[in-house]
Order: C-alpha cells, then structure tokens, then sequence
C-alpha cells in the first residue's frame, strides 16, 4: 500500500491527499496504462521521486496557501475558458 511505503503521506490533511491524487491523476491522464501493474508502479515511483525531492531540497516544496491559490486560479481559468 502506498502509505506504508510513504508513512508521509497518512500524516497529511484529506484535502492535501486530495491535491496530490489531483496532481498525479493530471499528469497520469494522458497515460491510461495506470491500471496495469506497471502503470500503478508508476505512480508509486513519482510519489516517492517528489518525496525525495522535498527530503533533499525542502525549500523546493510549495506551502498549502500557494497550492491554494493556484487550485482557485486554475478553477478560475477554467471556468471563463469554459464560459
């Protein structure tokens, strides 16, 4: 299971988990092979890969009120594109 293998990732709010299946799910979604084994270790593989990231430079990770502001921009953005 996936919080096994990243213990993190139990320790954060539903809606930063929330944000994070967004974001995987957005860079998966061109990829469809994600129910396939190999596709479900990928997903593992970007999750540990932007933890390590984080591990080895904190400083590269965004605070919560910045990933806020940029879901409601995005929202934003969609809802005048889609208007």
């Amino acid at each position: 299971m996936i919080a096994e293998r990243l213990p993190q990732l139990a320790a954060m709010s539903r809606d930063q988990k929330w944000l994070v299946f967004r974001e995987l799910e957005e860079e998966l979604a061109a990829d469809d092979s994600t129910e396939t084994p190999a596709g479900k270790t990928a997903v593992i593989e970007i999750l540990e890969q932007r933890w390590l990231n984080y591990v080895n430079d904190p400083s590269s990770a965004t605070t919560w009120n910045k990933v806020q502001e940029r879901m409601h921009a995005y929202r934003a953005q969609r809802r005048a594109e889609q208007a």
